[in-house]
């Protein structure tokens, strides 16, 4: 996981989510991989309201609700493909 920038990267990159995060009150993001084997499917997004780099705990917790994250997805993905080529293989 990345470090924490200053931020003005990051406003010059998202000029109206920086601004928006700002505003709700928001001083770090941080975007954890969904990840599956190696590739990656996606972003877990965390906001937090107080400065500070996340403790290593921090990261293994985020990593372990990403994983979670994606597990649910993919099955999602998995049913919803299953419902649909159930229903088109159906007589009418």
């Amino acid at each position: 996981m990345p470090t924490p920038a200053d931020g003005r990267q990051e406003q010059a990159q998202w000029p109206r989510f920086t601004t928006w995060a700002r505003e709700a009150g928001f001083v770090h993001t941080h975007a954890v991989p969904l990840r599956l084997r190696q590739r990656v499917v996606g972003a877990l997004n965390l906001f937090q309201h107080r400065p500070g780099s996340f403790t290593q705990a921090d990261r293994l917790l985020a990593q372990a609700l990403a994983d979670i994250a994606t597990i649910t997805i993919l099955q999602q993905r998995t049913l919803d493909r299953a419902t649909s080529n159930a229903s088109s293989s159906r007589p009418p």
